[in-house]
């Protein structure tokens, strides 16, 4: 055998052994995953470029020290309506005569608000706060006097303790002045005075205002009697939504309903109108659960049905609502 005859040979033994390694790789055992091709490979299993930085562990927040600090936790809480939270921080805060916690704290005995409900409770907070010459508790202190709760009603006190507030720029000091210069309580009546306190209460957003606007529009108090800039004002009043007072809701639901009922300022909608009076009574309001009677009695606007004209009447009634009183009567 000659040299060029035992490279052949060597050459051709080699590639034998290549052709039977790659078919071995064929039946081996496979990762299907290494299968995919790499366009097709979900992204989120890429690595990253540069390794992601390690996120440090939360840091609870440190607790407050000082009343000021716990008045801002109480606040929070409050606003979230956690009111046993926020009773815990502002009675902290109250305790070392932090103002606005003592006006808080009142609030919220006199409301029952994470607390036993106390009016006497309420009436020393406020009264902490207030001579402290904070408008807030002025404000709330003139609320208790004006409606007698935990405290003889003295109307004069009241609207002495408004006037503090309000010239000190709060707004529903504003609102609640206005309200007594309308009504003449603790005050002369007075309806260009109430109308100049309550817009600027309205400028600041007062929802109590809104509705108290709408009053004067509708009736003509202040202002020449206008129904579509008090519909206006009543719809102004219930978009605020929870800032609205439930008292002022109901009201403001039951004379915009009447508005739709009698087509005065908005074109006539009695669908709408049955559906706002319904929400103001079953909020509570005496003239809107007469009204529902009257409606369920002649079967306007809803199906007539004598019995639930009388529970609608039995309720106002129950409210001393006189109307309600002579239907169940006769």
């Amino acid at each position: 055998m000659n040299r060029k005859q035992a490279l052949t040979i060597l050459l051709a033994a080699a590639l034998c052994v290549g052709l039977c390694a790659c078919g071995a790789k064929e039946t081996a055992p496979t990762d299907t995953a290494a299968q995919t091709p790499a366009a097709e490979a979900p992204l989120a299993t890429a690595p990253p470029a540069t390794p992601a930085p390690e996120t440090p562990p939360p840091t609870e927040e440190p607790e407050p020290t000082d009343p000021e600090g716990w008045y801002q936790k109480g606040l929070a809480a409050f606003e979230n309506e956690d009111y046993a939270e926020a009773v815990t921080w502002f009675e902290k805060a109250a305790a070392l005569d932090h103002a606005m916690a003592q006006s808080y704290l009142g609030t919220c005995c006199r409301l029952g608000l994470g607390v036993a409900q106390s009016y006497e409770t309420a009436l020393g907070w406020y009264e902490r706060s207030a001579a402290q010459g904070c408008a807030a508790g002025q404000n709330n202190l003139g609320f208790c006097y004006e409606n007698g709760l935990g405290v003889a009603q003295d109307f004069a006190r009241a609207v002495e303790l408004y006037i503090q507030a309000a010239r000190q720029g709060y707004a529903r000091a504003q609102n609640n002045l206005g309200a007594c210069y309308l009504t003449g309580r603790g005050v002369e009546r007075d309806d260009a005075a109430a109308v100049a306190l309550l817009e600027q209460a309205a400028d600041q957003g007062d929802p109590m205002a809104y509705y108290n606007l709408a009053q004067c529009w509708e009736k003509g108090r202040g202002y020449e009697k206008d129904c579509a800039r008090a519909a206006e004002w009543y719809q102004k009043a219930l978009d605020c939504g929870k800032e609205l007072d439930d008292d002022g809701r109901v009201r403001a639901q039951y004379y915009l309903g009447m508005l739709y009922l009698d087509g005065k300022g908005v074109a006539r909608d009695e669908d709408a109108a049955v559906d706002l009076i319904r929400q103001s009574a079953e909020g509570g309001f005496a003239k809107a659960q007469y009204r529902m009677g009257l409606f369920c009695e002649a079967g306007q606007g809803v199906e007539q049905d004598q019995d639930e004209a009388r529970r609608w009447f039995e309720l106002a009634a129950a409210q001393d609502y006189d109307l309600a009183k002579e239907k169940l009567a006769g």
